[in-house]
């Protein structure tokens, strides 16, 4: 293929994106309203002027919205002792750190949350992705990481005050899906990358089968929307030193393993992606957006990571 014909056939594959992006509302705020959808909501009376936030997760085509309350006052409190983002170094993440994230007193407040996901399935296997894809949809703080990149000091915020705020970046939601896997039962570990830019995400025990790269973990992404899992097949390249990351054990558990659905499709979009195949791009990428949908998360194609 002539290198005219390959660019007028990756602007026509453009446009048929763009085009089904707006005619079925890939946007997962949208397409909530294409699958049935549950409301359960986390009212709490004893709070004086409860902050309300809504969070979106969903499972095998059944969407789930949870309205929850927050107290203003916790939230100030605990804003008032939250620490500077770690600065990574070849030694590694700082451990003091993350425990003191992991078993701030604010976090019981979350118990409501994680009781609530425990209602929507009783399979600690679903629970995890419930807790994954609520995460996943928390917006991007894009003014902090742009107050960051300007060498402005920022500190991270505790799990209860990502939720309060419903914002966040890499640092603050790994915290939270770190503390909440935790609290389902599963073995989690917190992964630092140093170059060229500090990164965090979560690492979960699985088999073999799935692990990164014969590390006893498979990666999470707590901010971006475009994979779920990461594997051996690649990692975005800008955050791949060191390869494996730096790693800190949260919490011991059991393994996420009923994730093959989910391996599968993820490898096959990287696949894709990797190879610059238009014509496989075509063919297949409507199958993997309609699973991304299904499955309360928003198109991999808009996503930041």
């Amino acid at each position: 293929m002539s290198t005219t014909t390959n660019t007028i056939a990756i602007l026509f594959i453009t446009l048929i994106i763009i085009f089904f992006g707006g005619v079925y509302s890939f946007n997962i705020i949208d397409s909530f309203t294409d699958f049935t959808t549950k409301t359960i909501t986390l009212s709490n009376p004893s709070i004086k002027n409860p902050v309300t936030q809504t969070f979106r997760t969903a499972y095998n085509g059944q969407h789930y919205i949870i309205n929850m309350d927050f107290d203003p006052r916790i939230h100030s409190t605990i804003s008032q002792s939250e620490s500077t983002l770690i600065i990574y170094s070849i030694s590694g993440i700082d451990t003091q750190h993350i425990q003191q994230y992991m078993t701030h007193p604010s976090n019981t407040h979350l118990n409501p949350l994680i009781t609530a996901l425990k209602s929507i399935s009783s399979n600690p296997q679903t629970q995890a992705k419930l807790a994954i894809r609520l995460v996943k949809n928390i917006p991007y703080d894009k003014n902090k990481q742009d107050s960051i990149k300007k060498g402005h000091i920022e500190t991270v915020r505790y799990p209860y005050s990502t939720l309060y705020d419903n914002l966040g970046i890499c640092s603050d939601q790994s915290y939270l899906l770190g503390y909440l896997l935790k609290e389902l039962g599963f073995k989690t570990y917190y992964l630092g990358y140093s170059k060229p830019t500090p990164h965090v995400n979560i690492g979960i025990a699985t088999t073999p089968q799935y692990s990164y790269k014969q590390t006893p973990y498979i990666i999470i992404e707590p901010t971006g929307t475009k994979f779920v899992f990461n594997s051996d097949y690649g990692y975005p390249s800008e955050i791949t030193s060191p390869d494996p990351p730096f790693s800190v054990l949260i919490s011991n558990g059991i393994s996420l393993t009923d994730i093959s659905k989910e391996y599968r499709a993820d490898n096959r979009l990287l696949e894709i992606q990797s190879q610059n195949n238009i014509i496989s791009a075509f063919m297949e990428l409507p199958e993997y957006l309609d699973y991304y949908i299904s499955y309360g998360l928003p198109n991999p194609t808009n996503s930041k990571s």
